[in-house]
Order: C-alpha cells, then structure tokens, then sequence
C-alpha cells in the first residue's frame, strides 16, 4: 500500500510479485511504459486522487492480467491508452475531463468490460445513439 505517500513517482522498491497496488492520493502525474515494465503479476490497480494527465500509449499494456483499474478523480481526457487489455473487467474513470468522441465508441465496444464508471466527466448532450456504443458493458454509470 503505497496510498497518500506524496509520491510523485512509483516507488522501484515494490516488489515484482505484486497483484494488488495502491497508489491513490499522490501527485503521479504521469503513467509512462519504463515504470510498470517489473509488474507482470498485477490485477488490481488504484490510481485515483492523483491529478493524473497523461498515460503513455502502451504503459499499460504491459499489465496483461489486470482486471480492476481505478483512475477516477484525476484529470485524463485521453483514455485511449487503457484499452487492449483482455482481462479488464472493472474501470473507473469518474472524475475525470473526458469527453464523448470517437475514441469512446470504438475502444469500449468490448464484451469483455463488466463495469465502466464514466460518471462526472464532460459527457455533455448524449443522445440516444451514443448511448449504444456501450451496450456490450454490463454496467455503466454516467451520473
């Protein structure tokens, strides 16, 4: 548990064997590839409260087994890094600066996403045909 540690950085003393990895409430800004290259074991993911801009294109790539990630409450608009990841069943981008676009229709139209929480972001005037492009999710929370 690594949680309100004012890290501006992930620690490189967490130890590879790692499954479950709190990071919430620190000031890591930005996710690049050379940081999670060492954690191939990882499931769960806390990234929140962390003022996040940016996530490298395929930083994420490298957690092939993760099912769970938290990146709510910091401040992504590009979330197209996140997807690729067969195992992802839980995502939690609320709180966020993202907008509708095509990047959504065509990176979250996967069978594979149980929960999508996109709650409080700029999800301004969506109609009823946006709405379809989430329909293989088994839940999605816009409020």
């Amino acid at each position: 548990d690594c949680s309100f540690s004012s890290l501006y950085n992930i620690p490189h003393d967490i130890d590879p064997e790692t499954q479950h990895l709190d990071l919430s409430g620190n000031q890591i800004n930005r996710l690049q590839v050379k940081t999670f290259k060492r954690f191939s074991k990882i499931q769960t993911v806390n990234f929140s409260n962390n003022n996040m801009e940016y996530i490298d294109q395929k930083s994420l790539l490298i957690f092939v087994e993760v099912k769970n990630i938290d990146l709510s409450h910091n401040k992504l608009v590009n979330i197209s890094p996140l997807m690729g990841m067969p195992k992802l069943k839980y995502l939690n981008l609320s709180y966020n600066e993202i907008t509708l676009d095509i990047q959504l229709k065509e990176k979250f139209a996967k069978p594979y996403l149980l929960e999508l929480d996109l709650s409080h972001n700029n999800l301004i005037d969506m109609k009823q045909e946006s709405l379809s492009m989430f329909e293989k999710i088994g839940k999605l929370v816009l409020s």
